[in-house]
């Protein structure tokens, strides 16, 4: 558990160094954190299982798309990411990696 706590706090913390470099204000900086934390929030639910087996596993298509998106609207990359990855099902568990 300790290493993934600190796993965590790194990413955090990487997050927050590399979101000060391009921010303009706290609050803009905050705005895009918060973001950024919440698109890896939501990165992490398309992964998990579901309850009771329900739904299939997430396209790791999907899955760049939601951790992409606070970055769509940042300068230079503003409208410019695309993603294109093979049909491939990402679940919590390597084994479950599939083709689709």
């Amino acid at each position: 558990m300790s290493h993934r706590v600190k796993n965590l706090l790194a990413i955090a913390s990487g997050l927050t160094t590399i979101t000060s470099r391009s921010s303009t204000s706290i609050q803009h900086m905050t705005k895009q954190l918060t973001n950024r934390l919440t698109a890896l929030g939501r990165a992490h639910d398309l992964v998990r299982p579901l309850p009771s087996g329900q739904g299939a596993a997430a396209l790791l298509g999907d899955i760049f798309t939601v951790l992409l998106a606070p970055y769509d609207d940042v300068g230079a990359f503003a409208g410019r990411i695309r993603v294109a990855v093979p049909r491939l099902r990402v679940c919590e568990t390597r084994r479950q990696v599939s083709h689709w």
